[in-house]
């Protein structure tokens, strides 16, 4: 464990959005993926970019690793800097033997508090949008501009949709997370990584959506949400001819069928995560038009 005590050895002494701690951070990824047993950590830092937040737990997760509690990562680190503090006198011809390094313990010790997380209104932008994105509380509370007793308005509803599912992506990802600690293999921990990506990126999709809506009374419509609402539009449209609404939902059922085999076949699982986005577009397909038909038939 030589390698992560060199890179532990050299973590600055405040974890900050700059290029020293971004060329920190990508260095000890290779540890990670090298030494890690948390797969779904591991597949979390390998494929989202640097942040405060992702050091930091990296750092954790690779002291957890080499066994090295606060007091060995001060040693560490302090033996670090003398030595460095060293070499850099020597450069410049100057008599410091008895110099002291610039970090003593007492300011290793404050520094070690800043890689620890931040209480509320001292976080960075970037902690406190991922801590947004992990604790939905109350929207009147969290998007205050948001007429949200406004039933009659078709944003209001759909930011209400929008909420329900940040909230929904919310539980089932800390249900995933709960599952992870009785995971047996690393193919089931990959599988529930790659489900709770999947809802991370659902969550930052509504977030950012009802943020700008938030903000400026109008959506960016990049959520599938909108394009949903256009198809809906469309079928009501031709809610008059029932037999082409039952031709596109045969051809929905058919293409899902097929989807769902190529899934079970295993063929090019790489694909599989489209796939799944397929199904799901097909099963709303599925849905929508049939409540259409049978309104029409009411």
């Amino acid at each position: 464990m030589e390698e992560i005590k060199t890179w532990l050895s050299h973590l600055p002494k405040e974890l900050k959005r700059n290029k020293k701690c971004q060329q920190h951070y990508h260095d000890g990824i290779p540890l990670i993926q090298k030494h890690g047993k948390n797969f779904i950590l591991v597949r979390t830092l390998t494929t989202r970019s640097f942040s405060v937040l992702n050091h930091t737990l990296l750092m954790k997760e690779l002291c957890k690793i080499a066994g090295v509690d606060k007091k060995a990562l001060r040693k560490l680190r302090s033996k670090e800097q003398a030595t460095e503090q060293g070499e850099g006198n020597k450069e410049q011809g100057a008599d410091t033997g008895n110099q002291e390094p610039d970090e003593n313990p007492e300011d290793l010790e404050n520094g070690e508090q800043e890689l620890e997380p931040r209480p509320d209104g001292e976080a960075s932008t970037e902690e406190q949008d991922d801590k947004k994105l992990k604790e939905p509380r109350n929207p009147r509370e969290e998007f205050t501009k948001i007429k949200w007793d406004d039933s009659d308005n078709p944003d209001v509803v759909i930011a209400h949709s929008l909420y329900s599912m940040r909230v929904n992506s919310y539980h089932n990802r800390y249900a995933i997370h709960e599952k992870l600690k009785n995971v047996t293999s690393k193919e089931e921990a990959e599988a529930l990584s790659r489900e709770v990506i999947l809802l991370d990126r659902q969550n930052r999709a509504c977030h950012k959506e009802l943020s700008v809506y938030n903000e400026t009374g109008t959506y960016p419509e990049k959520h599938p949400i909108f394009e949903q609402r256009k198809k809906i539009a469309a079928w009501e449209a031709i809610k008059h001819d029932p037999v082409e609404l039952n031709s596109i939902r045969e051809r929905a059922i058919k293409e899902k069928r097929r989807t769902e085999i190529a899934i079970e076949k295993g063929d090019k699982p790489h694909l599989d995560e489209k796939r799944n986005a397929k199904i799901e577009d097909f099963e709303f397909t599925i849905t929508e038009i049939s409540k259409i038909i049978g309104k029409k038939k009411q």
